[in-house]
Parts: C-alpha cells; structure tokens; sequence
C-alpha cells in the first residue's frame, strides 16, 4: 500500500519538475528534497487515507509509466524526467512542444484513470428488498 503511494508521489513529483527545461527547481539538493517529500507525503496518504490515496496514486504512477513507454518509441525526450531528475551523469531534460504534449496527455491520462476507478469501484446504491 505504502509503496503504490510512494511511486504515485514521485510520477507527480516528475511530472511538476519536468514542466520547465531542467527542472522547476534547479539545485540538486532541492530536487532530493522535492521528490523525497512527494514520496513520503504518497506513502503517509496510501496508508492513511488508503481507497482514495490509492486510486489516484495508481492512477498517477500508471499514466506516467504509460507515456515513458510511449517516449520509448517517440523519442520526445519525455523519459529524461525521470533521469535528469535522479542525478544521472550526462543526462540532460530540455522541454519542447512534445514534451509539453506528452505532460498535457499524462495529466488527462491520469483524470481519467481516477474518474474510472472512482466510478468502477463506488459502492453500489441498496437495492429494495424484494421477498420472494
């Protein structure tokens, strides 16, 4: 439960840090820090609040694996979040209009993953009783 949070926390944390090239905040220990407090406040939330934490971190995380997937084969450069952001040497994020494509899509991505689940797992209205 914890750990679903934690990864909806650091796709969240990606996906605010990728909205400018190099990042919204640009020192190393900054970032660190922005990205550990996503990920604690995600696991603190899945644990505490548990069906609705849950739902929108798995929402989040999966709509932010989805279109590292889809970077993969587009090359937009949209994967480098997670890179640049980690301190990998050499690694570089510039945005460009498809990256800001591939965020704009995540976000709407990640609404409808949690409009869905929301709606799929609602608790179902009691029906009369009817003896027979």
């Amino acid at each position: 439960v914890a750990f679903v949070g934690a990864l909806g926390g650091f796709a969240l944390a990606s996906w605010i840090l990728g909205m400018q090239s190099g990042g919204v905040i640009h020192s190393d220990v900054g970032r660190a820090l922005f990205i550990a407090a996503f990920i604690v406040v995600g696991m603190i939330a899945a644990l505490v609040l548990q069906r609705p934490a849950l739902i929108i971190a798995s929402a989040t995380w999966g709509s932010y694996i989805l279109f590292v997937g889809i970077d993969c084969f587009a090359h937009t450069g949209f994967q480098n979040t997670a890179l640049a952001f980690l301190n990998t040497p050499g690694a570089v994020y510039v945005t460009s209009p498809k990256v800001y494509v591939m965020i704009g899509c995540m976000a709407l991505s990640a609404v409808l993953g949690i409009v869905a689940q929301f709606r799929l797992t609602r608790k179902p209205k009691s029906a009369a009783f009817i003896p027979l």
